[in-house]
């Protein structure tokens, strides 16, 4: 990297060392999580001096745990499974793009106060338009019924997509993520302001308010239909993750067999960087987007919050993939 791209960072006072700035991870579990090498090179790349602590915090500890960061001199912090939608809760301050996704993968420590940013809303779409997917006027099927769900939604939704159907174990669950979609309708058709980051995407779009959003539990009969018809499918759930749940149910209710050759079917989930599920639609003639591309542009973007500086991806992409490969 061009040394002009250095971050510039403060000292202890004239003369003194430089401070060593402090980020950490919170989930439950975070020993699968590949955010800790990545952020390390990506700090390393830019010159900051800097500790990236992965933080296993049980979802009743999570309050304490983010006053306690912000306590303890921490910049930032992500925020992975099972927290997103709960951190939303604890914060003063939120990004329009959190509370429209519901959920926050990114904390900020600034001045005594905690900002909630979500960056998995544009860092889904960063992975699929780098796997040569355009979202607008795509016809698109989510699931899952979690905040990573709610923030590919919602990054579908500001990028275009004609129609979002979410795809969840129960109906109620699903029909919470696509009435995200519909309160974002009425949120850009009331006048948000274009100069706004989350509104960009949204005011190319001529129509906001014609999107469709629609709920449906994956033994529901429309949804075969719907996978087949859909030419983007987000699996965001964490059936098939390294520790994690079977991946049985997904091959057993949303088969890739179901969808249509051609269309792109991207999995959040990047332990293993190539899952069952993404596997199978691979062989079905699908695209496959591994969740690489999403952990590594969203990190990309909590990146540019915390320093005001342009994120090395490279460098990111391959310290998660050597991970990946040694373990």
């Amino acid at each position: 990297m061009d040394a002009s791209a250095r971050v510039r960072y403060p000292s202890t006072g004239q003369g003194g060392p430089r401070l060593v700035l402090k980020f950490a991870l919170l989930g439950h579990p975070v020993a699968h999580s590949r955010s800790p090498e990545m952020l390390a090179a990506a700090l390393r790349a830019l010159g900051v001096p800097g500790v990236y602590v992965p933080c296993d915090v049980t979802p009743g500890d999570l309050g304490k745990a983010v006053h306690g960061l912000l306590a303890l001199g921490f910049r930032g912090a992500n925020v992975t499974l099972p927290h997103k939608v709960a951190a939303l809760t604890l914060v003063g301050s939120s990004s329009e793009r959190a509370r429209l996704a519901g959920a926050a993968n990114v904390l900020t420590f600034q001045k005594g106060a905690v900002l909630a940013d979500n960056t998995d809303v544009t860092g889904a779409v960063a992975a699929l338009r780098e796997a040569g997917c355009d979202p607008r006027g795509q016809t698109a099927v989510v699931i899952g019924s979690g905040g990573a769900a709610r923030a590919v939604a919602v990054g579908l939704a500001l990028a275009g997509a004609r129609s979002i159907t979410v795809v969840a174990r129960t109906g109620a669950s699903a029909e919470r993520v696509a009435a995200v979609v519909r309160k974002l309708n009425v949120a850009t058709r009331g006048g948000g302001d274009a100069s706004r980051p989350v509104y960009r995407e949204a005011a190319r779009r001529p129509a906001p308010s014609a999107i469709e959003a629609r709920s449906l539990e994956w033994t529901h009969p429309e949804a075969r239909d719907a996978f087949a018809q859909a030419t983007i499918v987000a699996q965001t759930t964490s059936c098939g993750m390294t520790g994690g749940p079977s991946w049985v149910p997904l091959l057993t209710h949303a088969p890739p067999s179901w969808l249509r050759p051609g269309a792109f079917a991207m999995d959040a989930v990047y332990t293993p960087q190539e899952t069952a599920w993404l596997a199978a639609a691979r062989d079905a003639g699908l695209v496959a987007v591994d969740g690489v591309g999403m952990l590594v542009h969203q990190g990309a973007e909590a990146l540019r919050s915390w320093l005001a500086a342009e994120p090395p991806i490279a460098v990111m992409r391959q310290a998660v993939e050597k991970a990946l490969v040694t373990g």
